[in-house]
């Protein structure tokens, strides 16, 4: 193993998506570290699993892809399956079960060290529904190094969120991720005005990000600094599904950044790899060559 990779740790949700054709490896923050470990990074999982079947068919799932799962705790609460259903687009709808393992990630010693060496960490809101998980993001975000990129994929799925803690990750972020689904609830929050690029800005401003990446699905895609704009348009490809697209993006730009890439090289990549992701079946397939050399 090459220790000179940056370690890229992700926080949250760890479950199988019950897709129509069977069940795929899921969780936003799981597929990002699929991602980021396929790209050439050391990808982390913190995240809580059953002691079940299904969790230890799940560890087995993913060991292939090289993912650090040593943090990927084992609970006697069941392991989260999420009933997914895709529409004529291609676009996911979710069913997300309460009570589950990734609810009750609990803080250890372990995990305050991994903090202090994580280059970058990436976390959402999903898992911060249970106290017990959301101390715990708390607790590792503010045990990371000054230096460590800090990105917050706001990641919305049904009323499973709160404005204190989307606000306590937005003062905290590097870099906030979003969709053109997501961002009318900053704009309601924050009485955000003018054109997406301008709320995107807005926000920039109000929380001192360094970047704003801000998705349209079939659309586009902005990358919003201080100084710059880089905007692309999404490439046409025949559509199998997206879930998991939007993680891909995410680990792809942030592999990029961790790496020295620039701006609007890590945003290419991104784009290439979210493309290929929507016309593949499933959340974490397996990246072809030349799009881990990129």
């Amino acid at each position: 193993m090459n220790n000179n990779r940056p370690t890229i740790v992700a926080l949250g949700e760890v479950l199988w998506d019950m897709l129509p054709g069977g069940k795929k490896i899921g969780g936003a923050p799981l597929n990002f570290a699929c991602h980021a470990t396929q790209l050439g990074c050391k990808g982390v999982m913190v995240s809580s699993i059953g002691k079940d079947a299904l969790g230890d068919e799940l560890l087995e799932g993913i060991a292939p892809i090289g993912v650090e799962l040593s943090f990927v705790q084992r609970s006697d609460r069941p392991t989260s399956k999420v009933d997914v259903v895709v529409d004529s687009q291609g676009t996911p709808q979710y069913i997300i079960n309460e009570g589950v393992a990734w609810d009750h990630i609990l803080f250890t010693p372990e995990m305050d060290a991994l903090a202090q060496k994580a280059d970058a960490v990436c976390w959402g809101s999903l898992a911060a529904r249970s106290e017990t998980s959301r101390t715990t993001i708390i607790r590792f975000v503010e045990s990371t190094k000054e230096e460590c990129l800090k990105v917050f994929d706001i990641n919305i799925r049904q009323h499973y969120y709160d404005r204190e803690f989307i606000e306590w990750s937005l003062h905290r972020a590097d870099v906030l991720k979003l969709n053109d689904d997501e961002l009318p609830l900053l704009q309601e929050y924050y009485s955000l005005v003018g054109q997406p690029i301008e709320q995107c800005k807005e926000l920039l401003e109000l929380f001192g990000l360094r970047y704003v990446v801000y998705t349209c699905g079939s659309k586009e895609s902005v990358v919003v600094g201080a100084e710059k704009i880089s905007r692309i348009d999404t490439p046409k490809v025949e559509v199998v599904d997206t879930v998991g697209a939007g993680d891909s993006f995410t680990a792809a730009f942030v592999s990029g950044l961790v790496n020295g890439r620039t701006i609007a090289d890590s945003h290419r990549h991104a784009v290439e790899l979210a493309a290929y992701v929507c016309s593949q079946r499933g959340a974490t397939p397996q990246i072809p060559e030349f799009l881990r050399e990129r």
